[in-house]
Protein backbone atom coordinates (compact mmCIF):
# COMPACT_ATOMS: atom_id res chain seq x y z
CA UNK A 1 0.00 0.00 0.00
CA UNK A 2 2.66 2.45 0.61
CA UNK A 3 4.51 1.86 -2.77
CA UNK A 4 1.15 2.72 -4.44
CA UNK A 5 0.78 5.91 -2.65
CA UNK A 6 4.38 6.75 -3.34
CA UNK A 7 3.70 5.72 -7.15
CA UNK A 8 0.12 8.11 -7.12
CA UNK A 9 1.74 11.07 -5.51
CA UNK A 10 4.66 10.99 -7.87
CA UNK A 11 2.05 10.64 -10.88
CA UNK A 12 0.55 13.60 -9.96
CA UNK A 13 3.76 15.73 -9.52
CA UNK A 14 4.53 14.90 -12.67
CA UNK A 15 1.22 15.54 -14.09
CA UNK A 16 1.73 19.28 -12.54
CA UNK A 17 4.55 20.01 -13.68
CA UNK A 18 3.90 19.22 -17.13
CA UNK A 19 1.12 21.10 -16.37
CA UNK A 20 2.94 24.18 -15.67
CA UNK A 21 5.24 23.81 -18.56
CA UNK A 22 2.42 23.35 -20.81
CA UNK A 23 0.52 26.64 -20.08
CA UNK A 24 2.70 28.97 -21.14
CA UNK A 25 3.51 27.65 -24.12
CA UNK A 26 -0.46 27.97 -25.13
CA UNK A 27 -0.64 31.69 -23.45
CA UNK A 28 0.62 34.22 -26.27
CA UNK A 29 0.47 37.56 -26.19
CA UNK A 30 -1.22 37.96 -29.50
CA UNK A 31 -4.29 35.61 -28.52
CA UNK A 32 -4.74 36.20 -24.63
CA UNK A 33 -7.62 34.08 -23.25
CA UNK A 34 -9.65 37.90 -22.84
CA UNK A 35 -9.10 40.33 -25.63
CA UNK A 36 -9.26 43.96 -24.51
CA UNK A 37 -11.39 44.74 -26.04
CA UNK A 38 -14.03 42.80 -24.91
CA UNK A 39 -13.18 44.00 -21.49
CA UNK A 40 -13.83 47.15 -22.85
CA UNK A 41 -17.33 46.45 -24.16
CA UNK A 42 -18.15 44.80 -20.84
CA UNK A 43 -16.75 47.83 -18.40
CA UNK A 44 -18.61 50.53 -20.72
CA UNK A 45 -22.10 48.26 -20.49
CA UNK A 46 -21.69 48.48 -17.15
CA UNK A 47 -21.10 52.22 -17.27
CA UNK A 48 -23.84 52.37 -19.39
CA UNK A 49 -26.06 51.08 -16.40
CA UNK A 50 -25.05 52.72 -13.89
CA UNK A 51 -25.71 56.18 -15.40
CA UNK A 52 -29.02 55.31 -16.28
CA UNK A 53 -29.74 53.85 -12.86
CA UNK A 54 -28.29 57.03 -11.34
CA UNK A 55 -30.44 59.03 -13.38
CA UNK A 56 -33.56 59.33 -11.16
CA UNK A 57 -36.02 61.99 -11.43
CA UNK A 58 -34.89 65.20 -9.69
CA UNK A 59 -37.37 64.97 -7.19
CA UNK A 60 -36.66 61.66 -5.85
CA UNK A 61 -32.95 62.86 -5.49
CA UNK A 62 -32.99 66.25 -4.23
CA UNK A 63 -34.69 68.22 -1.05
CA UNK A 64 -36.36 71.53 -2.04
CA UNK A 65 -36.59 74.30 0.64
CA UNK A 66 -40.18 75.39 0.96
CA UNK A 67 -40.08 78.80 2.79
CA UNK A 68 -43.29 79.50 4.03
CA UNK A 69 -45.25 82.79 5.29
CA UNK A 70 -47.60 82.32 8.74
CA UNK A 71 -50.76 81.34 7.44
CA UNK A 72 -49.43 79.31 4.53
CA UNK A 73 -49.59 75.29 4.11
CA UNK A 74 -48.23 72.73 2.45
CA UNK A 75 -50.58 69.82 1.17
CA UNK A 76 -48.48 67.07 0.92
CA UNK A 77 -48.78 63.96 -1.63
CA UNK A 78 -48.75 60.53 -0.92
CA UNK A 79 -45.28 59.43 -0.22
CA UNK A 80 -43.86 63.17 0.18
CA UNK A 81 -41.37 63.63 3.22
CA UNK A 82 -41.34 66.70 4.82
CA UNK A 83 -38.47 67.79 7.40
CA UNK A 84 -39.43 70.82 9.29
CA UNK A 85 -36.16 73.05 10.13
CA UNK A 86 -36.84 76.48 10.88
CA UNK A 87 -40.25 78.01 12.37
CA UNK A 88 -43.46 76.53 14.12
CA UNK A 89 -45.30 74.57 11.84
CA UNK A 90 -48.77 72.07 12.63
CA UNK A 91 -49.76 69.54 11.12
CA UNK A 92 -52.84 69.25 8.81
CA UNK A 93 -54.35 65.80 9.56
CA UNK A 94 -57.31 63.69 7.96
CA UNK A 95 -59.77 61.23 9.63
CA UNK A 96 -57.70 58.30 8.75
CA UNK A 97 -54.97 59.88 10.80
CA UNK A 98 -52.27 62.46 10.53
CA UNK A 99 -48.22 62.26 9.22
CA UNK A 100 -45.98 59.91 9.44
CA UNK A 101 -43.20 61.05 12.34
CA UNK A 102 -40.64 58.53 11.20
CA UNK A 103 -37.69 60.11 13.42
CA UNK A 104 -39.49 60.07 16.55
CA UNK A 105 -41.90 56.68 14.93
CA UNK A 106 -45.54 58.46 15.88
CA UNK A 107 -48.41 59.70 14.23
CA UNK A 108 -48.51 63.29 14.59
CA UNK A 109 -52.21 64.28 14.66
CA UNK A 110 -54.37 67.25 13.35
CA UNK A 111 -52.83 70.36 14.71
CA UNK A 112 -49.93 68.66 16.40
CA UNK A 113 -46.57 70.81 16.61
CA UNK A 114 -44.09 69.37 14.00
CA UNK A 115 -40.84 68.43 15.64
CA UNK A 116 -38.17 70.67 14.15
CA UNK A 117 -35.54 68.34 12.14
CA UNK A 118 -38.10 64.87 12.12
CA UNK A 119 -38.78 63.53 8.84
CA UNK A 120 -42.63 63.14 7.96
CA UNK A 121 -44.06 60.94 5.38
CA UNK A 122 -47.51 61.94 4.07
CA UNK A 123 -49.05 58.08 3.60
CA UNK A 124 -52.35 59.43 1.53
CA UNK A 125 -53.04 62.08 -0.99
CA UNK A 126 -56.03 63.08 1.04
CA UNK A 127 -55.14 66.48 2.18
CA UNK A 128 -52.44 66.16 4.67
CA UNK A 129 -49.54 68.29 5.24
CA UNK A 130 -48.67 71.21 7.76
CA UNK A 131 -49.43 74.82 8.26
CA UNK A 132 -47.05 77.48 9.42
CA UNK A 133 -47.52 79.25 12.06
CA UNK A 134 -44.64 81.16 12.54
CA UNK A 135 -42.68 82.14 8.97
CA UNK A 136 -40.94 78.82 8.61
CA UNK A 137 -38.43 76.71 6.23
CA UNK A 138 -39.66 73.19 5.18
CA UNK A 139 -37.59 70.62 3.29
CA UNK A 140 -39.47 68.88 0.88
CA UNK A 141 -39.06 65.60 -1.26
CA UNK A 142 -41.99 64.47 -3.37
CA UNK A 143 -45.14 66.05 -5.24
CA UNK A 144 -46.91 68.68 -2.98
CA UNK A 145 -48.58 72.06 -3.33
CA UNK A 146 -48.54 75.43 -1.34
CA UNK A 147 -51.69 76.84 -0.44
CA UNK A 148 -50.69 80.76 0.67
CA UNK A 149 -51.97 82.12 3.53
CA UNK A 150 -54.91 85.35 3.81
Amino acid sequence: MKRNWKKISAACALGLLLMGAAVPAFAKDDDPLVSLSYLNQRLEAIQNNQNQKSAAPSGAQTLEVVELKAGDKIIAAQGAEMIPRSGRVETIAQELGGLSDITAGVDLKQGERAPLNHMLIAPRSDGRGLKASTNAIVLMRGSYRVVRGM
